[in-house]
């Protein structure tokens, strides 16, 4: 998020420096003094970030994580989004006090940090989903791996003969049986001790 903090201080940066510029190509006696200017308000209201709650819940993630997720979601998105809007307010202020035609570089101002704040909620958006997705695939995955390795009671005759044969079985053994009967390592291994 910092750096698009920084990408968006210089982005501020370059429209001042450019109305600036503007201003001082355009102004028709260089030698007159400014008068003071006193800034209309100016206030960017930039939309609220969506709730993902439901793409949340949709994936899979549990009500109460998914709730969780959601409400850091929206503290960061928060807190970015006063950012963005200060950074405008501070735009316009600036450019205002200058002296140059303030509708054009309202407008402006205002689109390069819709456009801006627009980017980066639907980056985070997307990277929050993929994020969810990728969790709860890995979650499902060990779940299934969990129940597939149940111990399987049809081969305890054909374990108890191999045993009675060979008491201690070596790596390789067990690892045979384990694949022979669709069980762990870890449970042959155990079940032998």
């Amino acid at each position: 998020m910092r750096d698009n903090t920084r990408d968006l201080d210089t982005l501020l940066a370059r429209i001042v420096r450019t109305s600036n510029d503007i201003l001082n190509i355009t102004s028709t006696s260089p030698a007159t003094t400014q008068q003071t200017i006193t800034p209309r308000s100016f206030n960017v209201t930039l939309p609220e970030p969506p709730s993902l709650l439901s793409k949340f819940t949709d994936i899979g993630v549990p009500l109460e994580v998914g709730m969780q997720m959601d409400r850091i979601f929206h503290q960061r998105l928060s807190t970015f989004r006063a950012h963005c809007e200060s950074m405008a307010d501070a735009a316009y202020y600036e450019t205002a006090t200058s002296g140059s035609r303030l509708a054009d570089i309202e407008e402006k101002i205002v689109a390069a940090i819709t456009s801006i704040y627009l980017k980066k909620v639907s980056a985070l958006v997307d990277e929050c989903t993929a994020l969810a997705q990728s969790r709860v695939s890995t979650r499902k995955l060990a779940g299934d791996q969990a129940k597939s390795s149940g111990f399987n009671y049809g081969y305890i005759p054909l374990l108890e003969h191999f045993f009675e044969e060979n008491p201690f079985p070596s790596r390789a053994d067990k690892s045979f049986l384990a694949k022979k009967s669709g069980m762990t390592y870890r449970q042959i291994h155990v079940w032998v001790w």
